[in-house]
């Protein structure tokens, strides 16, 4: 891939607005090769509707010449469930563990939800939430996480990571290093939490450890800062957390996927430009904007200005490019941009 705007659009994952593959999403695509994309509830009807909707995002890039997307979706069950019913519903992560046989139970969702999201076109979950539950909190996460304790969040985690992509769907461990113990919600403004590193690798970084070695595709980070590890950035944009912690310390060389940058915690203190910039040379490998046509514009001409005048930028664009490359070529093994299969999907869903 040689031309730099398309190498640049694999490093996006967008939003978008509805049901349908609307014109300024196939702009974006045909203008700056944007590659990925997430789905939400306002793009939700139906499985057969969803399942055309992912086949013309594939169309889409294919026609554009770009490899076949990455299309993600937030389907961790309980509180956060993108696919509603004929879907299979979940309790979630809370669910999960309360469960008679949580180990069995958390096969159970990797399994059926992979199949799903197989036959819909999705290739992507983020899950499953590897956060603690912090005694004490304002509990933001409640009913999201495995619990309290790191090694069972860990363990029913790498349950979920080895059930999801056993069947070709990236599993995402989030929110690294953990958020959890946090007191003010990200989506709202920018928590600060105080824990140094030395208690952080005894408690939050234990699932995410754990994850990496389950060798999960992908980690998504937290919005959070971690003034104990550094105190002048969010994780999303540290450098220090990002690569000298979770790639060094801890191994990890899959995809590194910001949380949303569009989170009150990041547009209250960055401009989308600066977030981009420093996200990316954080070592972040795929910056996710989810709402607005313009922001992502913004970013990604920013971090094209960066590459473009920085051999350390390009240098990174390369690291970064690679990741994503290798992902898709391990997921994308069912080509939906040949076709859907309605039969399968009437046949399952019964619709």
């Amino acid at each position: 891939m040689n031309d730099l705007i398309e190498a640049l659009g694999q490093l996006f994952m967008i939003g978008f607005p509805g049901a349908d593959l609307d014109t300024e999403t196939q702009e974006l695509i045909y203008r700056y090769g944007i590659g990925n994309f997430i789905l939400f509830r306002r793009n939700v009807a139906d499985p057969l509707q969803v399942a055309r909707l992912c086949l013309n995002l594939k169309n889409a890039c294919r026609d554009r010449g770009l490899p076949l997307p990455l299309i993600s979706i937030d389907q961790e069950g309980g509180p956060v469930a993108r696919l509603k019913p004929p879907f299979t519903q979940f309790s979630g992560a809370a669910g999960i563990a309360k469960a008679a046989n949580p180990a069995a139970e958390a096969r159970r969702f990797a399994d059926i939800t992979a199949r799903e999201l197989n036959l819909v076109g999705c290739n992507m979950n983020f899950a499953p939430v590897m956060d603690l539950d912090v005694p004490g909190t304002d509990r933001v996460m409640e009913g999201r996480v495995f619990g309290s304790d790191p090694e069972l969040v860990g363990y029913l985690g790498g349950i979920v990571i080895e059930g999801l992509q056993k069947e070709g769907i990236l599993a995402t461990a989030k929110h690294f290093p953990g958020i959890g113990g946090v007191k003010l919600d990200p989506h709202q403004d920018l928590p600060v939490m105080d824990t140094p590193l030395s208690e952080l690798e005894k408690s939050e970084l234990v699932p995410f450890q754990k994850a990496v070695a389950a060798r999960v595709a992908a980690i998504m980070t937290a919005h959070v800062i971690y003034a104990g590890v550094d105190p002048n950035l969010p994780a999303t944009l540290s450098r220090i957390l990002m690569t000298d912690i979770l790639r060094s310390k801890m191994g990890f060389d899959g995809l590194i996927v910001s949380d949303d940058m569009e989170m009150g915690a990041i547009e209250r203190h960055f401009s989308v430009e600066e977030s981009a910039a420093l996200s990316f040379m954080a070592g972040v490998d795929i910056i996710l904007i989810c709402h607005e046509k313009e922001k992502a514009i913004r970013a990604i001409e920013a971090v094209r200005a960066f590459v473009e005048k920085d051999a350390e930028g390009r240098l990174r664009l390369q690291q970064s490019l690679q990741r994503v490359m290798v992902a898709k070529k391990r997921y994308n093994t069912i080509d939906m941009a040949k076709g859907i299969s309605k039969t399968a999907i009437k046949e399952y869903f019964r619709i």
